[in-house]
């Protein structure tokens, strides 16, 4: 379905999105994203009570 840009909003930078990091070759739900004082990626898998933990490396 293509919905229609403003013209407000036509000369805006566009980006396209692509897959930065694959958590699971499961189909899960992911939610509650938030980052600590160290720079780590924590993610809850919905309804498991499982927390995820991901260390980041800029670059």
């Amino acid at each position: 379905m293509n919905v229609p840009i403003p013209p407000s909003e036509q000369n805006l930078q566009t980006v396209i999105a692509e897959p930065w990091y694959k958590v699971s070759d499961e189909g899960i739900q992911l939610e509650e994203s938030a980052f600590d004082e160290e720079g780590n990626l924590f993610l809850s898998k919905c309804l498991m009570e499982e927390f995820l933990k991901f260390r980041l490396i800029w670059c």
